[in-house]
């Protein structure tokens, strides 16, 4: 029941109104019903698992303040390690099985073992760091444990942020759950429009730019470097599009349910540098770095080196938490050394650079510089293997080649894009003028919803095709 599907319109449609006008006693129930319906939608099998992840945290919760003092350490790393140890089998096993094979054969060796039939469960990915801030935070003591495991149920199963988050901290959205829960038009009206603008970035932009990038990225042996340059771009807006259009659509569901997810996105486009750029992008797992491997590593007044040697290991470790392949842990290696990298950049121009630069021209060129720089560690986080983003590499620098691209095909891509950078240049710099979205009139409301919604029936691409990041 993917949210580009005529299924899950259908399952809004009954949900909505059911949530909306049932009595506030019963909203919890038919919220928790909705979330199983939802998930079981994708896996009826691994609705077990999910339940038991709820369990087992419920109990562990209580544990850590309820034993006695000595013992709630090790209740506690118990349960961050049954959090962390499910996530590793159903995600990484046949990954530590596969290098285990591959050093066993260069090495001479004869055992082999072979890989074992396992589905990833979705959502499984995002729901291990609720799972784990949940815990963390009530040893912390910033968190009473949850004592209505109907409440902590609905707090991990949401269905709009279940398959590929934000990632929630609990305090805040177990207070919603709590708290009276209230449903107004102004809340469905901004729902909707956040919907609206979901589905025109997945469906308009970021799907109809996947047609030329799987096209490309699915036989890259075959393409020069116009084509894999274009394909690469293209596929750093669709991953935009994707996902962002995801948590839009997402927090626009929450809106007109009365409940608030937080903010995931904020127009990562316009990075400036590699440290701007992941405040902006997936602002919910960054958080989560900082605030529970970062900080804990390195604390707020380490040294330089210390520092740096934090932030290559927290974005190693977010690159293998996106998946069992090594081209993510590559990926991730490459945005610290960027981060490092652009650091030492900033300390060494601002010691030794006296060259006056008008601010718009360096900010166009940051923006760029980052951007493309984005864009190339996105040919490690597209590929199957290493060899193949080497190959693609290669094949940028050592083949000329056209972008293949026909003469329709090639317009509409560029103005699908371009109504994409106009929302985003008009949302960055122009958030609080011209804003058409957010005028009282009735009339120029509906014209914009309107206008979204005959761009999406026009130029979307209805082929029901899952959202990226559910696969991490």
């Amino acid at each position: 029941m993917y949210f580009n599907s005529f299924s899950f319109i259908i399952f809004l449609l009954i949900v909505l109104p059911l949530f909306g006008l049932i009595n506030d006693r019963w909203k919890p129930y038919v919220l928790l019903a909705a979330n199983l319906i939802f998930y079981a939608s994708f896996s009826i099998h691994y609705c077990w698992l999910v339940i038991a992840i709820v369990f087992v945290n419920y109990l562990i919760g209580i544990a850590i303040t309820q034993f006695k003092i000595d013992k709630r350490k090790m209740v506690y790393i118990i349960g961050i390690l049954l959090n962390v140890g499910i996530l590793i089998y159903y995600k990484y096993t046949n990954f530590f099985i596969d290098n285990f094979n591959f050093l066993s054969a260069i090495s001479g060796s004869k055992v082999h073992f072979n890989l074992v039939s396992i589905l990833l469960p979705v959502g499984l990915s995002f729901m291990t760091f609720q799972s784990i801030s949940y815990l963390i935070e009530i040893k912390r003591g910033n968190l009473s444990p949850e004592k209505n495991i109907i409440t902590l149920a609905n707090y991990f199963l949401f269905f709009p942020k279940i398959l590929a988050g934000p990632i929630e901290r609990p305090g805040p959205f177990l207070e919603q759950l709590k708290s009276k829960i209230q449903i107004n038009p102004t809340l469905i009206e901004e729902g909707l429009k956040l919907c609206l603008i979901g589905f025109f970035k997945k469906l308009v932009v970021g799907d109809r730019l996947a047609i030329y990038v799987n096209k490309v990225y699915d036989a890259p042996e075959t393409f020069g470097s116009g084509a894999l340059i274009v394909a690469t771009i293209f596929f750093t807006i669709q991953l935009y599009c994707d996902f962002s259009g995801y948590c839009d659509i997402g927090m626009g569901v929450s809106k007109m349910m009365g409940l608030r997810l937080t903010k995931n996105f904020n127009h990562p486009l316009f990075a400036v540098s590699f440290s701007d750029f992941w405040k902006r992008w997936h602002i919910t797992l960054s958080s989560w770095l900082r605030d529970y491997i970062f900080i804990p590593l390195c604390g707020r007044r380490a040294k330089r080196t210390k520092i740096y040697s934090a932030i290559f290991l927290v974005f190693l470790i977010s690159g293998f938490w996106h998946g069992a392949n090594w081209t993510f842990i590559v990926w991730g290696m490459m945005h610290g050394t960027f981060i490092i990298l652009g650091d030492i950049k900033d300390r060494l121009w601002n010691k030794y650079v006296t060259i006056d630069i008008p601010e718009k021209l360096l900010y166009v060129g940051s923006v760029c510089i980052t951007f493309l720089l984005v864009s190339f560690t996105r040919i490690f986080f597209k590929s199957d293997t290493i060899g193949e983003a080497l190959m693609i590499i290669k094949r940028i620098l050592t083949i000329p080649g056209p972008v293949e691209l026909d003469i329709v095909g090639k317009y509409l891509l560029l103005a699908v894009t371009a109504l994409l950078l106009v929302y985003e240049f008009k949302k960055e710099f122009f958030k609080n003028k011209f804003s058409i979205s957010g005028q009282a009139n009735v009339v120029i409301n509906s014209a914009y919803m309107a206008s979204l919604l005959v761009l999406i029936v026009l130029l979307g691409v209805f082929n029901q095709s899952g959202f990226i990041y559910m696969k991490f």
